[in-house]
């Protein structure tokens, strides 16, 4: 399957994608040189918008056969993984800065300041408490007990799922915006040839613009947002070293107690976290998941009133013989 991948891409995929470059270059009379000279042409002389735009296109070719061989032919690919993770990072980075720069979002930011903090802060309320949500789920499915008699624990995860929960709601809000871009795009184009019509009929010699649609760039940056923050998100938490780590970070908020607290000997490295009178939860050293969680019997033996009583007199009392040595002396 790996060497049909290979011929399908080089010589199927990229010769159509050069296909497409090279009917682009000939619509917009770039007939002379190569394709890779247009295209450097192209990133050479266009506008800012172009740029990105011309970048995350680049993106995107690459993106589209490491996505087909991750999903159909190579799953466990630690390699195909990690390119696709660093690809997608850059996809997000260029496409959050391209969509900052514009002028259109940079000018509604400063329109509407206020109201988008106001909602801002809201979300990131209801965000701390979707984080907490999957953070109660997680607890529960690895320790097997309820999430809320380990506070401590509950809430740094919670903490760690505050990135997911804001992964969810900028894809969300990056689609319906995807959805508003588009039909903003549509419009504007529409609304453009109608015009150049009328400026062709009036013009006998009138040429072709390659001008960059309005409301491309943000199309396309909007499109990456949906996307790529939920796919990183996804590619961590499905990675093998997340299970672990999220085990020894809750192995390091809630146990403490050592083992031999409830007779248990011979436990190497394993801790204890107290629950309600009499029961207990283990972690046990783990060399693939860093720690497993079992439940456990803790019978502590608790003192009567006149033991503690009698504990206390004896400290007491030898806090008096230390502090006055001298009058315990017999003349």
């Amino acid at each position: 399957m790996e060497v049909i991948f290979v011929l399908v891409l080089l010589f199927v995929y990229f010769p159509a994608v050069f296909g497409v470059v090279a009917n682009v270059a000939g619509m917009q009379g770039n007939t002379a040189g190569s394709i890779f000279s247009y295209i450097f042409k192209a990133v050479k002389y266009s506008s800012i918008d172009g740029r990105y735009v011309i970048s995350i296109i680049i993106f995107l070719v690459f993106m589209c056969p490491i996505f087909v061989y991750k999903k159909f032919i190579g799953p466990s690919s630690g390699l195909a993984s990690l390119i696709a993770l660093v690809l997608m990072v850059f996809m997000m980075v260029v496409s959050t800065v391209a969509i900052y720069s514009s002028p259109l979002i940079r000018n509604f930011y400063r329109r509407f300041f206020y109201g988008i903090n106001l909602i801002v802060a809201a979300f990131a309320a209801i965000n701390l408490s979707r984080a907490t949500s999957y953070a109660e789920g997680i607890v529960s499915s690895l320790v097997g007990v309820r999430a809320s008699e380990l506070p401590t624990g509950l809430t740094w995860i919670s903490i760690l799922m505050v990135p997911v929960a804001w992964a969810i709601t900028i894809s969300m809000w990056s689609m319906a915006i995807h959805v508003v871009t588009l039909i903003y795009t549509i419009y504007n184009e529409v609304r453009e040839e109608r015009r150049r019509g009328v400026h062709i009929s009036q013009c006998s010699s009138a040429k072709s613009s390659s001008k960059i649609p309005n409301g491309l760039l943000l199309t396309l940056g909007f499109v990456v947002l949906t996307v790529s923050p939920v796919s990183i998100a996804s590619f961590l938490l499905k990675s093998s070293g997340a299970e672990r780590f999220v085990r020894e970070e809750l192995v390091d908020a809630s146990f403490h107690i050592s083992p031999e607290e409830c007779g248990i000997k011979e436990a190497l490295g394993a801790r204890i976290a107290y629950l309600e009178l009499g029961k207990a939860v283990i972690a046990i050293p783990d060399k693939k998941l860093g720690f497993q969680f079992r439940p456990v019997e803790c019978v502590k033996n608790w003192n009567k009133p006149a033991d503690v009583e009698k504990l206390i007199a004896s400290i007491n009392s030898e806090f008096d013989k230390a502090k006055h040595p001298d009058s315990s002396v017999s003349r």
